[in-house]
């Protein structure tokens, strides 16, 4: 059975993002994983910024921790599997003499940081050694917002590719909602009311971010039932070429990512100009 494995930079964006298609994955007897790459405690003493984002999320003394239980909480109301990997957040990580590396600008819109090219290196053997050989796609985000955290997870897809899973790339939710997220061919799911309220259940899940993001419940719901009713996939070979159709795949790794895309949504869908399925 293909395994499917999301891959969330965060303890909440693999959730906010494709939890309707979790949801849908799972009813259908699926193998589903929520991978958080970057959920490694913090080393040492926390920065100004990061002591005053711990205060915001009011998730107690072991924050990190208890963001790792409402991941696996809002996991189980979708039926999938949440794991993590010790690599810590970007608010977090420091370089070699100590220093922080991200003072608080740079992580959003901002270039990764000298050495954190290398994270790549820690996190695919761990991804391929979870995944077992077994055949699977892995969803990445978009890194639409351009915090470094989601742009690193993106940089995966070609390493991924390269060692033959298919790779496909999801829109990060609440960055930049209404713009267009893809160039070329994609798939756009709005959500049956019961995926809808599988996300939203899951979602109220993450206590420590609802306040941050959205105000208080009132204004996740809102979000949800609106721009977060909708999710956005497409493969890691259309959003590297940009326009590339089904017919112009001319390898092994193409073609499983488009048939992976092609299995996202079973139901009758239309198809756009350049040939991906496009959810109407």
């Amino acid at each position: 059975m293909r395994q499917h494995l999301f891959l969330s930079p965060h303890f909440d964006d693999a959730v906010g993002s494709c939890g309707g298609l979790i949801a849908r994955l799972a009813a259908r007897g699926r193998s589903v994983r929520v991978l958080t790459v970057f959920g490694g405690l913090p080393g040492g003493t926390l920065s100004p910024l990061a002591r005053r984002i711990h205060e915001r999320w009011g998730a107690g003394p072991q924050p990190v921790e208890e963001r790792r239980r409402e991941d696996a909480r809002a996991c189980a109301m979708l039926s999938c599997r949440s794991a993590w990997l010790d690599i810590p957040d970007a608010l977090y990580r420091r370089d070699d003499g100590g220093a922080s590396l991200y003072g608080g600008s740079e992580m959003i819109g901002g270039r990764p940081a000298p050495g954190d090219d290398r994270l790549a290196d820690l996190i695919v053997p761990a991804v391929l050694a979870g995944l077992g050989g077994k055949p699977a796609t892995v969803y990445l985000p978009y890194g639409l917002g351009g915090h470094v955290d989601h742009v690193l997870c993106r940089g995966l897809a070609a390493p991924l590719m390269a060692a033959g899973l298919a790779v496909i790339l999801y829109r990060d939710f609440y960055y930049a909602q209404g713009r267009r997220c893809f160039v070329g061919p994609y798939r756009r799911r709005r959500l049956a009311p019961p995926e809808l309220a599988g996300k939203i259940a899951a979602f109220s899940e993450y206590r420590s971010q609802i306040p941050i993001l959205f105000g208080d419940d009132a204004g996740m719901r809102r979000y949800f039932e609106g721009p977060g009713a909708i999710e956005e996939y497409q493969t890691a070979d259309a959003a590297a070429s940009g326009l590339r159709s089904p017919g112009d795949a001319g390898d092994r790794r193409a073609a499983a990512n488009q048939a992976a895309a092609a299995s996202l949504v079973p139901e009758k869908v239309g198809v756009s100009g350049l040939g991906m399925p496009d959810l109407v």
